[in-house]
């Protein structure tokens, strides 16, 4: 089958491209979605996320809780994941291409994707704990 470009592929990619700082779930998407266009199914969005992943248009961030998130493809970066809150947000933290050229995998393995996750707790959470242990 053919991909092609629908209507709520670009509904998708448009919604990405708007809230590009934020990590969306499928219902997150989904509850954007139905404001643009209120008959869209949930089974068309997740049909079409899954069908965007799979072209590397957007890409699909594994989050602990299960709750995976969706975010354009931008440049390779680093994500940090809050152990309290469970927010998921870009790292600073530059990529370190050396490394690469230098990891020994399996004899004839071809590495075309890694990935780094950092995990801790951020700001808002720190302050909150800061501010009831007061």
């Amino acid at each position: 089958m053919p991909n092609r470009n629908t209507v709520q592929k670009q509904l998708i990619r448009d919604i990405l491209i708007a809230n590009q700082y934020k990590h969306l779930s499928a219902d997150e998407i989904y509850d954007l979605a139905r404001e643009q266009k209120p008959t869209i199914s949930k089974g068309t969005i997740y049909r079409n996320l899954n069908m965007l992943v799979r072209n590397d248009e957007i890409s699909e961030i594994e989050n602990p809780d299960g709750s995976n998130k969706y975010e354009i493809m931008k440049n390779p970066h680093y994500h940090c994941y809050c152990t309290e809150c469970g927010k998921i947000f870009d790292s600073k933290l530059q990529i370190n291409t050396e490394w690469e050229k230098t990891l020994d995998v399996d004899e004839g393995f071809l590495l075309n994707k890694y990935e780094l996750r950092l995990f801790g707790i951020c700001k808002d959470c720190q302050k909150k704990k800061k501010y009831n242990n007061v």
